[in-house]
């Protein structure tokens, strides 16, 4: 019975003092963020309007081109554009790993293959 406790609690210690991330799980490509541009629109009126903005970046990786938006700038997303980045496509979404190497997720507007 003591050996078995103690088996457990070594494989219990390796999983607590080990895990991966998700970054270590997920097959990041090296992309290339070509463009960003910035839109928006008032939302409200008189002295309660305000302005909403989105950001429109096109990435370059894996052989596609993404079309993908997102609320924040590329300066609170820490990414140089044009400059090189990390990224993951997934079906609707594109994660990116920004300039602290946190995951970001956006939303494809636009998928293309490269020519």
């Amino acid at each position: 019975m003591r050996a078995r406790s103690s088996v457990v609690a070594l494989l219990l210690g390796f999983v607590i003092v080990s895990p991966a991330s998700a970054a270590d799980k997920q097959n990041w490509l090296d992309g290339r963020i070509a463009l960003a541009e910035v839109s928006g629109q008032r939302v409200g009126h008189g002295d309660h309007a305000r302005s909403r903005l989105w950001w429109t970046y096109s990435v370059d990786a894996g052989g596609h081109t993404y079309v993908v938006v997102s609320r924040r700038s590329p300066s609170r997303l820490r990414l140089a554009v044009p400059g090189p980045v990390r990224v993951v496509p997934a079906r609707d979404r594109v994660v990116l790993l920004d300039g602290e190497g946190r995951e970001q997720q956006m939303q494809v507007v636009r998928e293309a293959a490269a020519r």
